[in-house]
């Protein structure tokens, strides 16, 4: 078990990062940008935040790949407080369902987005099966 949680996180990671490579949203049918480029896009947006409510947002659907991160680091620490890691794990499964509530047409999405999706929620299981294992 200890292996196949290890495999997960691995394949998860991996997906994640090649999802920065993957044409991840179609801006118009002929422009199709990766997700390193959506990444700077999401990023370029604070120079638009004007109120509490916009940073929030902001935050909620830039921290995304922050959150992905942290999970995978504490995945292969030894000592870990659980109620941190499920924090982090709802805050992400949050910003993963804002951003598919902020794409109001899903036909934009391509396959790179998906991939980042299923990178983030493979090292978030791994996660889980982590702590399931420990009790």
């Amino acid at each position: 078990m200890k292996q196949l949680t290890r495999l997960v996180a691995l394949i998860g990671m991996g997906l994640f990062l090649a999802s920065f490579f993957l044409p991840a949203i179609a801006i118009t049918p002929e422009l199709k940008i990766n997700g390193f480029y959506a990444l700077l896009l999401e990023l370029s947006m604070l120079f638009y935040v004007s109120d509490g409510a916009e940073y929030a947002e902001f935050l909620l659907m830039g921290l995304t790949n922050i959150w992905i991160l942290f999970l995978f680091i504490r995945f292969w620490r030894k000592n870990e407080r659980k109620g941190l890691t499920f924090l982090v794990i709802g805050l992400m499964l949050a910003s993963v369902v804002y951003w598919l509530y902020k794409m109001e047409d899903t036909s934009v999405l391509l396959i790179g987005f998906w991939v980042w999706i299923i990178g983030g929620v493979l090292v978030a299981i791994s996660n889980v099966l982590k702590v399931r294992r420990s009790e």
